[in-house]
């Protein structure tokens, strides 16, 4: 069991203990304290995720950096591709480049299931922090993300039959 799951199974003893608590509180001051509480712990769990999203972030960017150091000490050979650098990486990744046509190309190896969901959540984290940084709208992201999901969907049912 990762770290992620036992701090998150820490997180839901807490809040169960903490229901439990509000269920059997002999008055409203007692069920008060106990909801700021949940909302408390709430936070901490957002803060704790947000921070192990960060750490994994910077694992995968230590691995991404040592490739892109490789290529830069092996600039004087012609051959070297995006291909040849990600040889490098250990790690999960997963590496968006714009291309001139204005396309994106996407290239990925996510590793395990574990995995996926942090780089998944690191990358829409990212995402969301430039967009708000830059001061635009979240609404038209949360609508490209819905689209792209269906666009997944429809890829892998057309896969498998």
């Amino acid at each position: 069991m990762n770290l992620y799951y036992k701090v998150e199974a820490a997180f839901d003893g807490m809040a169960d203990a903490l229901k439990a608590a509000m269920n059997v509180a002999d008055n409203s001051e007692e069920t008060e304290l106990y909801s700021d509480l949940a909302d408390d712990l709430a936070d901490l769990r957002d803060d704790a995720q947000s921070l192990y999203e960060k750490l994994i972030q910077k694992k995968n960017a230590a691995s991404a950096v040592a490739a892109v150091e490789t290529a830069k000490e092996s600039d004087k050979h012609s051959d070297l591709s995006i291909d040849k650098i990600l040889e490098n990486v250990k790690g999960s990744f997963l590496l968006a480049e714009q291309n001139p046509d204005g396309g994106v190309d996407v290239t990925a190896n996510i590793k395990l299931g574990d995995d996926l969901t942090a780089v998944y959540g690191a990358v829409v984290s990212v995402i969301y922090y430039m967009a708000q940084k830059q001061k635009l709208s979240t609404d038209k992201l949360t609508e490209i993300e819905n689209k792209a999901r269906n666009h997944a969907i429809r890829r892998v049912l057309k896969e498998e039959f």
